[in-house]
């Protein structure tokens, strides 16, 4: 087998019980399992979770058009629907290809912060969102959204309420959000910084989790050894594109990981797309590459 179809398999997912134990409640190509895509759009963000009943959820859109070619390569040439699109800050590498996103799919929600930005892109979104016409939902800490009985979206950052404010660091604005599904967690970091990270284990008693969407691409500004030990990950994925000009992921974080016994990382400019696959308990991950 090619290491362009190899899985990377830590728990063995028993595929013949699968078909006897899930139902298929949503569309035809749903398998009863969790499906987390860390889409290959270069140097950005652009996260398609698909829930087991055929609920979509895209965080960011990466900073171009790139994502509309990835979403194709996942969903059925027929799908054109998202169901809930998160824009978790105002950057252009992960606003700007939701624009494009918002024209090409049917969005039947949309999260954000509402922070204040007065960019060419902000104006093409928000003008792009008016015409889309989906309900937004200026989200901060202690929103929950829940899909069916067994996953659950929290935000954990911002703190409260920056709807309308100009932020001095958009990325510490930024949404993190953590995803339960059944016993098994992900926690998506956004770009958000150490100070970010810091008041998060301050804030929270538990922040044990098993997969870790790594803070601004590997930037050395975040993902501190005490957010990794506390949070303790199993695997960690880090959306970076190649031979980028800030030098992501830096080698501070690269060590970091490393120190973390038995932690396995991914990253889109090595691995290309990467799919994670959740049954609430055991988990498998597969790359482009």
């Amino acid at each position: 087998m090619s290491r362009k179809t190899e899985w990377y398999i830590c728990c063995v997912l028993v595929l013949g019980a699968i078909g006897s134990f899930f139902i298929v409640r949503g569309p035809a190509y749903a398998d009863g399992l969790l499906h987390v895509y860390f889409l290959n759009i270069g140097q950005g963000d652009a996260i398609l979770i698909q829930a087991p009943e055929g609920t979509q959820i895209l965080i960011d859109g990466g900073p171009g058009s790139r994502v509309i070619q990835e979403l194709a390569a996942v969903l059925p040439v027929t799908d054109r629907t998202i169901d809930v699109v998160v824009s978790t800050h105002t950057d252009a590498d992960h606003l700007t290809g939701l624009v494009e996103v918002l024209k090409q799919y049917e969005v039947s929600q949309v999260l954000e912060t509402g922070m204040l930005c007065v960019t060419a892109i902000c104006g093409q979104w928000e003008q792009t969102a008016s015409l889309e016409g989906a309900p937004q939902t200026f989200v901060d800490r202690g929103y929950r959204m829940s899909i069916g009985d067994d996953l659950v979206f929290e935000v954990l950052n911002p703190a409260e309420q920056v709807r309308g404010q100009k932020l001095s660091k958009t990325n510490n604005g930024g949404i993190v959000m953590r995803m339960s599904y059944k016993q098994q967690t992900v926690l998506f970091m956004s770009d958000v910084e150490k100070t970010v990270e810091d008041r998060i284990l301050m804030d929270y008693h538990n922040v044990d989790i098993d997969f870790l969407k790594v803070a601004h691409h590997g930037s050395k500004t975040s993902t501190s050894q005490a957010f990794l030990d506390a949070t303790s990950p199993i695997a960690a994925f880090i959306q970076v594109g190649a031979r980028n000009s800030y030098g992501h992921p830096t080698s501070q974080v690269i060590e970091r990981l490393d120190k973390i016994p038995g932690l396995r990382y991914y990253r889109n400019d090595i691995n290309g797309r990467i799919e994670l696959t959740l049954d609430g308990l055991q988990y498998a991950i597969k790359t482009e590459h």
